[in-house]
């Protein structure tokens, strides 16, 4: 039996995992989205039921997913309340909303999940954190949730104390990751490369690097030193980043992130 996922909310996040779970057979995707538009260009890219109502939705849907923005959130379960139950699993990919609130928002009626994604799901190659806390989910909805997020990319089944964490170094991280390649085009040109030839070899850098480290056995550290021969060009310039306090910089901004997660 195909497991009916239903999804509230089809902007970039929505939109995209989406896209990403209607190639996967064994689903069955509703999708309500206020924004007419929005569906017409999904529903070229994604085969999926068009839901006129929330109710209808969560009535036809074992798996909701909430895809909106936090301050919506109550809201729209507010709406779905009628059609919520122990049958049911509700979802919520919004940032900075616990279960505890979903809880609150739900009165309790419905076994709860919260997810944490980030950007490169976008394109399939997403990092997920599964919170199973909520005491009402069953082994086999953990199952079902684990499964539809893998397709999707890498998750981490984490307990909810974690997420603010996860926020930082993950959720975040792409950011980080960007303004990191930014600074070797940046270098790049100024070294005489066209601005073109300067992102092409970056992300080739970057996509080269992460695959070493990924089949590699050596720690990252046994890596770099691989590269850094003794008085050579390498040295030098790691020398350079580390009395300008790059890594320092690394750790207090997602130190920084941390706290701002901790506080919203």
């Amino acid at each position: 039996m195909k497991t009916k996922i239903g999804f509230i909310g089809a902007g970039n996040m929505g939109g995209a995992l989406i896209k990403g779970l209607s190639a996967q057979k064994q689903f069955i995707l509703n999708v309500y989205e206020l924004d007419s538009q929005k569906i017409e260009n999904l529903s070229q890219e994604a085969d999926f039921l068009i839901a006129e109502s929330v109710q209808e939705l969560s009535k036809n849907s074992d798996y909701i997913i909430l895809a909106v923005k936090p301050q919506h959130i109550s809201s729209v379960i507010n709406q779905i309340l009628p059609q919520l139950g122990s049958r049911k699993c509700l979802i919520s990919i919004a940032a900075g909303i616990k279960l505890e609130s979903l809880a609150q928002f739900s009165q309790n009626l419905c076994p709860l999940v919260r997810v944490m994604p980030n950007t490169p799901a976008l394109i399939g190659k997403g990092v997920f954190a599964l919170c199973f806390d909520h005491p009402e989910l069953t082994s086999e909805q953990k199952e079902t949730v684990l499964s539809i997020f893998s397709s999707l990319g890498k998750t981490y089944v984490l307990e909810e104390k974690l997420f603010d964490g996860f926020t930082a170094m993950i959720g975040s991280g792409p950011a980080f990751v960007f303004l990191i390649l930014e600074s070797f085009v940046q270098a790049g040109i100024t070294l005489g490369f066209t601005a073109r030839q300067s992102k092409e070899m970056a992300l080739a850098l970057f996509e080269g690097s992460v695959e070493l480290a990924q089949k590699e056995t050596l720690t990252l550290s046994e890596l770099k030193e691989m590269v850094s021969s003794p008085a050579g060009t390498t040295i030098y310039g790691l020398n350079k980043m580390e009395e300008k306090g790059l890594r320092t910089a690394i750790l207090e901004g997602i130190l920084a992130s941390f706290k701002r997660s901790k506080e919203l």
